[in-house]
């Protein structure tokens, strides 16, 4: 082993044990960092390396570490199935939401005031049938008839301000949609770069998946990752993101 091998092995060997201490530093740090997949740096052993001025006892030492590859520690297989039970449990709840808050409009009162109102309607017209030409009874449909007409126009008015009050969370809901979908293209496109290059960028990486779990809770997107590290995201089988 000549000098200037002997030198090098132990640059080479510190530079690659200083990214895995770096590695096990930043994972440290970010243990309780949303979206954030730990790093793994794998070492390897360089062979023995010929020439120089060789010294007693050394000719067949080896030539130190260096880095083999760095990983990024993520199942795949976890995130579809999280991302399908996201989907599901979004879907349903914004389901009961929706259906909790139309029968609420409906009968703020829980029902009673509409089933009072047809009912006394209909009770009106069985004392009016009894007593036709009673001018008091008459009196009495008419006024039953009229609670009834306000309260079915009170139904109506605050439907109509729910079905307006839906439509604008539908809207943010499609605008943030389009919003992370863009934002996913745009990774996609730093992340081929990158790959093209032979690196890796687990930020780009981190970021994309935790868009990807929130788009999930949004709507049914199945995501399908390509061998150039980008990932094609559709929705009941149209491509929104490749």
């Amino acid at each position: 082993m000549s000098i200037r091998s002997l030198y090098s092995t132990a640059r080479r060997s510190l530079l690659a044990n200083q990214a895995a201490t770096n590695a096990t530093g930043q994972n440290i740090a970010n243990a309780n960092t949303p979206g954030y997949s730990r790093r793994q740096v794998q070492l390897r052993s360089i062979p023995a390396t010929r020439g120089g001025v060789i010294f007693h006892g050394l000719a067949n030492a080896g030539g130190g570490a260096g880095i083999e590859s760095f990983n990024r520690v993520r199942s795949q297989i976890l995130d579809v199935a999280v991302r399908k039970g996201q989907a599901g449990s979004g879907g349903a709840g914004e389901s009961a939401a929706l259906l909790a808050t139309l029968e609420s409009q409906l009968a703020p009162d829980g029902g009673d005031g509409f089933l009072e109102a047809v009912s006394s309607f209909y009770d009106a017209w069985s004392d009016v049938a009894d007593a036709p030409t009673d001018l008091g009874v008459r009196d009495a449909l008419l006024s039953a008839a009229d609670r009834l007409a306000h309260t079915l126009q009170g139904a109506d008015e605050r439907l109509r301000a729910f079905g307006h009050s839906v439509e604008a969370d539908l809207g943010a809901t499609v605008d943030r949609t389009n919003q992370l979908l863009s934002e996913v293209a745009d990774l996609n496109s730093s992340i081929r770069t990158s790959h093209s290059q032979g690196a890796l960028d687990p930020d780009a990486l981190d970021r994309r998946d935790t868009i990807i779990d929130e788009l999930s809770a949004l709507g049914p997107f199945t995501a399908r990752y390509e061998d150039n590290g980008t990932v094609t995201l559709t929705i009941d089988g149209m491509v929104a993101v490749q």
